[in-house]
C-alpha cells in the first residue's frame, strides 16, 4: 500500500486557511447545544454498560477505531496481552508508518530547535512548514500507525497541555515541542514531562513566561500550572487544594526562566535561564517555605515536585485519564483507585504506563461500553480506518474539515478541547459528519483514498447480504433490529432484499451504505 503523501508547500496551494488569520477563537460546536441525531436532547452516552465483546472494546478505546487487520490481532492475543503491547509502545515495529514518514521528504524532519528558530522568520507558507509538517505527519500516524494508544496518548497530552500552535513564534518551533517533549514523554514519567513542558519555548511563549521577571512575575504560566495541567481548577480554594496565594508565589518561583531570544545571547530559541531577572528571595507555595538564593532553576522545580507528589494532583490526572477512557462522568472508584496507582509510581520512569495498565485492566473500563462519544478527529480518522482507507493530506482536508472545529493544536485557550459528548453532538456538529463521511465514501475528498467496491466480495450481491457485510466490517457488532431494517430497505429500493442487484445499482449503493453506517449513533461511539 502507498501511503506517500503529496508535498502540501506546492505554490499552487490555495490560500492561507482561515484560523492562520486574526479570526476571532471559535467557540463550541452548535453553542453548545447537546442535540442528537433524530432529535434527542439528552446525552446519548448511556450507563456503564459491559460490551458485547471485550477486544472489540479495547480495540475502539485504546485506538483511533477499529481496523479488520487490528481487531484479528488483538483478538489472537488476547485482551491481556494487547493491552500490554499497546501500553509498551516500542516494542511494537511501526517501520512501515516510519517509512510513509521518511517518504514525506519534510524539510524540518531532522532539526532541533535552533535549527528551526529561524523559521519566524520566513515568508509564508515557508514559515509554518514545522507545523505544516507535523500535522500531516500526525493525521497519516493517527490513521496507519501500529503504535495506536500512543498515538492517542499524544493527542491526550497536547489536549492537556494545550498551546495554540499558530500563534508567532510557536509554529517555528513546532516540531520540537511535538516531537522532543509530547512524543517523547507520553507513556513516561508526569514530573519529568511537567517540567519539560515548562522550559520549551512553545510554552513560555503562549503562557508569557518568558517575559517573567522579579520586577514583574507574569502569572499567567502559574495559574494554569495549578488550575490546568496539574491540580485542576476543581481544587481550587478546597482543603488541602491551591489558593491564588500559591498562584502568585509560584510565579515568582519561575521568574527568569526565559528564552534565548536576543542577539547578545545567540539568538537560537532555545531555554534560557535569566538570573539577573530572577525573584532571589524567600517563597511559599503549598505550605512549604522555599528558601532564599537558591541554585538556578531550583525554585521552580521545587514547585513541580510539590505538585507532582500531590495526592490532589494525582486525583486530577486520574480523573482526566478516566475521562478518556472510561467515560464523561467516571465513577469514583475508578478515579480512586487509578489517583493510588498514579501516586505510588510517582518516581517511576513508566509511571504514566502504569496507570494505563491499571485503568484498561479495571472492572470499570470492562463496563464502559457506550461511555465515550468520538470528538470529530476521533471520529473522522475511525471512518477512514473502517474504510480501509489511507491518509494523504490535501488541502481539502483542512477546508473540509474546518467546520467540525477540531483543528489540530488549534484550540485558542489553555483548557484544550472538550472531551465531553455534550460539546460535540450538536445537530449542525453531525449534520458537518455526515456530509464529510459522505464525501469520503464516494472519493471526493483528495485527501482521502478508499474503494469501498473493490473491497466488498464479488459474491455479496443482495442487500442483506451487502449490509451484513459492512455493518460487521465498521462496526463488528449487530444493529438494533429496526436499524438494521432500514439499511437494508435503502440498498433494495423496495426489491426483495434476498435476490441479487443489478450490478450498476449494486455499486451504486455500497459508498451510500458505508456512508449511511458512519453516519449511525452506533459508529458515534469511541
Amino acid at each position: 500500500m502507498n501511503l506517500t503523501a503529496p508535498c502540501r508547500h506546492a505554490s499552487c496551494a490555495k490560500s492561507a486557511p482561515p484560523w492562520r488569520s486574526a479570526m476571532p477563537a471559535p467557540g463550541l460546536p452548535n453553542g453548545g447545544m447537546r442535540t442528537w441525531a433524530g432529535g434527542a436532547t439528552e446525552s446519548p452516552v448511556a450507563n456503564l454498560e459491559a460490551p458485547p465483546d471485550l477486544i472489540l472494546h479495547a480495540v475502539r478505546r485504546m485506538t483511533f477505531g477499529h481496523t479488520d487487520e487490528e481487531y484479528n490481532r488483538a483478538a489472537q492475543m488476547g485482551f491481556p496481552a494487547y493491552v500490554m503491547e499497546q501500553t509498551i509502545p516500542h516494542i511494537l515495529d511501526d517501520s512501515a508508518c516510519e517509512a510513509v514518514m521518511a517518504s514525506l521528504g519534510h524539510e524540518t524532519q531532522g532539526l532541533g530547535l535552533a535549527q528551526l528558530w529561524p523559521y519566524r522568520n520566513f515568508s509564508f507558507p515557508r514559515q509554518y512548514y514545522p507545523l505544516d509538517e507535523v500535522i500531516e505527519e500526525t493525521h497519516i500516524r493517527q490513521v496507519h500507525s501500529r503504535r495506536q494508544l500512543f498515538e492517542v496518548m499524544v493527542d491526550f497530552w497536547h489536549n492537556h497541555f494545550n498551546v495554540r500552535a499558530g500563534s508567532f513564534p510557536i509554529f517555528a518551533v513546532w516540531r520540537s515541542y511535538d516531537r522532543d517533549v509530547i512524543r517523547q514523554f507520553a507513556m513516561k514519567n508526569f514530573r519529568v514531562l511537567l517540567e519539560w513542558v515548562g522550559s520549551h519555548t512553545a510554552m513560555l511563549y503562549y503562557l508569557d513566561n518568558y517575559l517573567s521577571t522579579s520586577g514583574g512575575p507574569n502569572e499567567n504560566y502559574a495559574r494554569e500550572l495549578f488550575e490546568l495541567h496539574a491540580m485542576g481548577a476543581e481544587h481550587y480554594l478546597v482543603p488541602g487544594g491551591y489558593s491564588d496565594e500559591d498562584v502568585y508565589e509560584a510565579a515568582r518561583c519561575f521568574t527568569g526562566w526565559s528564552v534565548n531570544n536576543s542577539n547578545s545571547t545567540g539568538n537560537n530559541g532555545t531555554f534560557l535561564y535569566k538570573e539577573q531577572n530572577h525573584d532571589r528571595f524567600q517563597k511559599r507555595v503549598l505550605g512549604y517555605d522555599i528558601a532564599r538564593d537558591n541554585p538556578p532553576l531550583a525554585d521552580g522545580r521545587i514547585v513541580y515536585d510539590l505538585l507532582a507528589s500531590h495526592p490532589l494532583v494525582h486525583r486530577h490526572i486520574a480523573r482526566k485519564l478516566c475521562q478518556r477512557f472510561i467515560a464523561d462522568d467516571p465513577p469514583a472508584s475508578i478515579i480512586d483507585s487509578t489517583a493510588a496507582v498514579f501516586g505510588t509510581h510517582v518516581a517511576h520512569e513508566w509511571q504514566i504506563t502504569i496507570t494505563l495498565q491499571h485503568i484498561f485492566n479495571s472492572t470499570e473500563f470492562a463496563n464502559s461500553w457506550h461511555g465515550k462519544v468520538r470528538r470529530p478527529v476521533d471520529f473522522l480518522m475511525a471512518a477512514i480506518r473502517a474504510m480501509g482507507g489511507t491518509f494523504r493530506w490535501n488541502d481539502d482536508w483542512e477546508w473540509n474539515t474546518g467546520p467540525l472545529n477540531q483543528e489540530l493544536f488549534n484550540w485558542p485557550t489553555p483548557d484544550g478541547y472538550p472531551d465531553d459528548a455534550a460539546s460535540w453532538i450538536g445537530t449542525n456538529g453531525m449534520l458537518y459528519r455526515w456530509n464529510i463521511v459522505s464525501d469520503m465514501a464516494v472519493g471526493s475528498i483528495q485527501a482521502v483514498s478508499v474503494d469501498l467496491r473493490a473491497q466488498t466480495p464479488a459474491e455479496l450481491v443482495t442487500p442483506n447480504q451487502l449490509v451484513d457485510f459492512w455493518v460487521h466490517r465498521t462496526l463488528r457488532h449487530a444493529v438494533p433490529p429496526h436499524v438494521r431494517q432500514a439499511l437494508v430497505e435503502f440498498v433494495a429500493e423496495g426489491r426483495n432484499p434476498d435476490l441479487a442487484l443489478p450490478s450498476s445499482t449494486r455499486n451504486a449503493k455500497i459508498p451510500s451504505l458505508v456512508a449511511l453506517i458512519l453516519s449511525s449513533p452506533e459508529f458515534q461511539y469511541r
